[in-house]
């Protein structure tokens, strides 16, 4: 019975770390992004995986004899190097335009810019023109 709890947990815990940044990732290769709601010029913090597992490598061998609860390690942050959306942005588009994601067809997947909406005026505006106006024009046509 353990076993099925454990691995239900693991599975949760799978699905809440796709639910981060990949997620951005993985719609924009695939083509799915259209747009996104911020500031282009903002600062993500975005900490590569290898950083982290590097640390905690160290951080268990530093530790082995002396274990405490009360360290903090500290590896980087956004002020010594940012990087803003629209960095990112940059990044995903020369990455996937060299190496487009193959859809299950065989043909590789175009991206493009992403519309990038300052405000929830603009997102409504943009939701509403895309999407809700087609919606209203399907359905009022006999």
């Amino acid at each position: 019975m353990s076993a099925i709890v454990k691995k239900k947990k693991k599975i949760e815990e799978i699905e809440r770390g796709t639910r981060t940044i990949d997620s951005l990732g993985v719609a924009f290769g695939k083509g799915n992004l259209k747009c996104f709601l911020g500031n282009i010029n903002g600062v993500v913090d975005v900490i590569p995986g290898d950083l982290v597992v590097n640390a905690i490598l160290v951080a268990m061998v530093a530790h082995a004899n002396h274990p405490s609860d009360n360290v903090i390690y500290h590896l980087c942050s956004s002020l010594g190097n940012p990087i803003t959306y629209n960095n990112l942005q940059d990044y995903a588009l020369s990455y996937f335009t060299s190496k487009p994601w193959i859809n299950k067809d065989g043909t590789p997947v175009k991206v493009g810019k992403v519309t990038v909406l300052t405000n929830m005026e603009s997102f409504r505006r943009y939701m509403f023109i895309r999407y809700l106006l087609w919606l209203k024009v399907n359905f009022l046509s006999p």
